[in-house]
């Protein structure tokens, strides 16, 4: 949700080119979940949770970007 509210923002009110545009609402949904296996083993949490929520957010990720990358003009 907060990644919508980001590159809506990004889209509407940055000066940038199209293309510029383009790529930073692409890299607003890209998945920032990269250490959360790291830090939540670290403090003996559930690894294997954090992980599997890993790999899910990352795929979330890749379509969404893969399907604002067709849809979105600056392309």
């Amino acid at each position: 949700m907060f990644g919508a509210i980001i590159a809506v923002a990004d889209w509407f009110l940055l000066p940038f080119d199209m293309r510029i545009r383009e790529i930073i609402v692409l890299g607003s949904f890209a998945p920032i979940t990269i250490f959360s296996t790291k830090f939540t083993d670290s403090l003996t949490g559930n690894a294997k949770l954090a992980g599997f929520s890993l790999t899910v957010t990352a795929i979330i990720s890749l379509v969404v970007m893969t399907a604002l990358h067709a849809v979105l003009p600056g392309a």
